[in-house]
């Protein structure tokens, strides 16, 4: 490969060539059309048509063969209305019942119908249908069925089913003797009203039971509450307990009126005390306090006190202070300050006194304000308690008498047996109702298709086949660049060069659009001569083919183009070509010929062949001692535009892997036909370890109907007929200068 070293193409080439891959592979795989994997699974129902039509066919066979042998089936049916369930006598007269009939209850009974102990009771109380069902269940050991056995006969063939928005329930009876049906269904509904009824006759019995109890609790009760009120009454008599109430509030109003003046007077007593307190703490003289100075004894005494002193200083400035009149004014006016003190004093005392009576009596209306209080509380308390017996006796009459009623509803309840289940219709003659041959045998063909399907689809998912393109992308992680359509209408060893001969076939146009996507994948240089590799994982696969098609596509369009036969263990391009084997590739490798005499000319513009030779040695060995395969393409490069190299299998011999890494673009065919997912995976990883990964896929002998998905009329619609030619004969090699 041109800028490559000895070992085919550098680490930083080989890594950006693997991440160009993994990049493509996942950007094809995202812009995978939606409707691709539905395509792809009709292609595999297609291909598997003859699979899935037999074992279709074997199911329906078996299902017709099995619903002809059946026996037939007959059916009665009988019809009953549920109501609402009966009031339970227990409850209280004042729980309300509706109309209306509860999803719960109704399925309750349906399923207590369904029941295996109603059966048995059922059975046991027909000794007909008893002796029927022991002759089907017989032991073979002579002795007689269980009970559980003959109820279990006889559910077999039970069905009930609620009619849809009423009370009616249909109890079908389903059996292969016409003459069971009626009878059976009628007997089942006939146990569950027997059932019912004896359930009904039980509960109000004991309901009798439940609410005489009651009811004697209850009198006792009231028995006992009135003993109470009687003991109250004869020790406290309720007029003279409402009498006392009224002298109680009387006297309570009174004694608060006279604490309250009392009150008052110690509070005016209280200022006038303080008052004069006040007037001796602060040195002024007593006669100054108010109360004092109210006093007529005390004005006059001060009066009198004045006018001594007025004599006394007469007298005195008059006389001197020795003159007896002098003396005796002075002694009178002394007296008078006597009495006035002691008169002060006396008042004080007659204020002190009268605040300790007022305290006294004060402390005595508040202790008789508490003693009628407590009188108050305890005659309070005493007609509570004659009200609280009062209301007990009351409520404890009131309920006796209604469970005393309800005990004589109760008990004419328990005679009348009411049920609330009746016969609507009863089964009367049969119809037949199966076998359904129309839907068993449309079921026989459903579950063949469908089993079919599974296991063609499962087959494909276990098997290791690659049959679409989606499946080898998915597998192989690789762009698809080419779908080659496979081709019928003529013998495989034509097939190289058919597309020579029908230029405007789909099958041509196939390669020369693969030709334009090697170009747009950027692989090749766009100057200079590229060269691409074709290889696959095992034979068979169409990688010969291909390098062919591509070559004479190349060719076409104007490119000098070399074909090189790389699969020297089994060349086959000389045989397309009508040439001679040898001598050729191998020939050159071992340098036994110069390259320029072993390029032989086609019919086809502008394409050369170089044949594969005769191997007399391990290819592989040749290729990986020495440098001449490197070094022929560095020669070769000069002289052409293409050279497109057919190796071989990947998978198989390591001759690809080999010469890859002096390829610039390695294209990996996988067949619809022959290609395996292990090998193609095998192929594609042995190429990416010496760093040549495949640039994509071309998808060979892709079917015709799935072909359409890719081509589609268009290009038939446009191309034209044209006649059939073939190749004319190569005209003698005339190779390039010999190198």
């Amino acid at each position: 490969m041109a800028g490559g070293d000895g070992n085919g193409l550098g680490r930083a080439d080989r890594d950006d060539r693997d991440d160009l891959v993994e990049d493509d592979a996942r950007h094809d795989h995202a812009e995978a059309p939606e409707g691709d994997e539905l395509r792809q699974l009709i292609s595999i129902l297609r291909r598997n048509w003859h699979w899935i039509a037999l074992i279709t066919a074997l199911c329906t066979a078996v299902a017709a063969v099995r619903t002809l042998r059946l026996e037939p089936v007959y059916a009665a049916t009988a019809r009953l209305k549920l109501d609402r369930e009966l009031p339970d006598p227990t409850a209280a007269k004042y729980v309300t019942y509706g109309d209306w009939i509860q999803a719960e209850y109704l399925n309750t009974q349906i399923r207590i119908m369904e029941s295996v102990s109603l059966s048995a009771a059922a059975v046991e109380a027909n000794p007909k249908i008893k002796n029927a069902l022991a002759g089907d269940v017989a032991a073979g050991d002579g002795r007689a069925p269980s009970a559980e056995a003959l109820a279990y006969a006889f559910r077999a063939g039970l069905s009930i089913s609620p009619v849809k928005d009423t009370y009616l329930v249909d109890i079908t009876y389903q059996s292969t003797r016409e003459e069971r049906c009626a009878d059976f269904a009628n007997a089942l509904v006939q146990a569950y009203i027997d059932e019912r009824e004896s359930q009904a006759g039980q509960r109000t019995r004991l309901a009798v039971e439940k609410i005489g109890e009651q009811a004697d609790l209850l009198r006792e009760k009231l028995e006992r509450s009135e003993r109470e009120l009687r003991a109250f009454l004869e020790q406290n008599q309720v007029p003279l307990i409402e009498r006392n109430e009224e002298i109680i509030v009387a006297r309570i109003g009174a004694n608060h009126q006279a604490l309250t003046a009392v009150q008052q007077r110690r509070i005016k007593l209280d200022a006038e005390l303080e008052a004069i307190q006040r007037v001796i703490e602060l040195g002024r003289p007593l006669e100054s306090a108010p109360a004092i100075a109210q006093s007529a004894i005390v004005s006059t005494l001060r009066e009198r006190l004045a006018h001594g002193e007025l004599e006394v200083a007469g007298l005195s400035e008059r006389y001197g202070d020795g003159w007896p009149e002098v003396v005796l004014a002075r002694a009178r006016r002394d007296q008078l300050k006597l009495l006035l003190r002691q008169e002060i004093e006396t008042v004080r005392a007659r204020l002190q006194g009268e605040r300790d009576a007022v305290t006294a009596e004060e402390q005595g209306l508040l202790q008789r304000a508490r003693q009628l209080h407590e009188e108050a509380r305890e005659l309070a308390q005493r007609a509570r308690l004659y009200e609280n017996l009062r209301a007990e006796v009351e409520a404890n009459r009131r309920f006796y008498e209604e469970f005393a009623t309800r005990l004589k509803e109760a008990a004419s309840y328990s005679n009348t047996l009411l049920s609330n289940v009746r016969f609507v219709d009863r089964a009367s003659g049969w119809s037949r109702v199966g076998p359904n041959h129309t839907r068993n045998v449309g079921l026989g063909v459903l579950f063949g298709l469908a089993l079919a399907t599974g296991v063609v689809l499962l087959r494909e998912r276990l098997g290791d086949r690659i049959r679409t393109v989606g499946e080898a992308t998915r597998v192989l992680r690789l762009p698809v660049i080419g779908v080659v359509p496979e081709v019928t209408e003529v013998a495989p060893d034509q097939l190289d060069l058919y597309a020579m001969s029908r230029s405007h076939s789909v099958f041509a146009e196939a390669f020369r659009r693969l030709r334009v996507q090697i170009d747009a994948i950027g692989g090749l240089p766009a100057d200079g001569c590229g060269v691409l590799l074709s290889s696959s994982g095992v034979p068979q696969e169409g990688k010969t083919l291909c390098a062919i098609n591509i070559a004479i596509a190349a060719g076409q369009g104007g490119k000098r183009t070399l074909l090189i036969d790389g699969d020297m263990r089994g060349p086959r391009i000389h045989r397309a070509f009508d040439l001679p084997v040898g001598p050729g590739l191998a020939e050159v490798l071992k340098s036994k010929a110069l390259w320029g005499t072993v390029i032989q000319q086609t019919a086809v513009p502008n394409l050369s062949i170089m044949t594969a030779g005769k191997a007399d040695q391990n290819p592989a060995e040749v290729l990986s001692r020495t440098n001449a395969f490197q070094d022929l393409l560095s020669r070769l490069r000069p002289h052409f535009d293409r050279i497109v190299i057919d190796t071989a299998p990947a998978a198989a011999v390591t001759d690809a892997t080999l010469m890859a890494p002096f390829a610039d673009a390695t294209v990996l065919v996988v067949s619809a036909r022959a290609s395996s997912r292990s090998a193609s995976r095998l192929a594609c990883t042995e190429l990416m370890r010496v760093g040549a990964a495949p640039r994509g896929l071309v998808f060979n002998h892709q079917s015709a109907s799935d072909a359409d998905y890719y081509y589609g009329t268009y290009y038939r619609r446009y191309a034209w007929t044209e006649p059939e030619a073939h190749p004319p004969a190569a005209p003698p090699p005339q190779g390039p200068p010999v190198g």
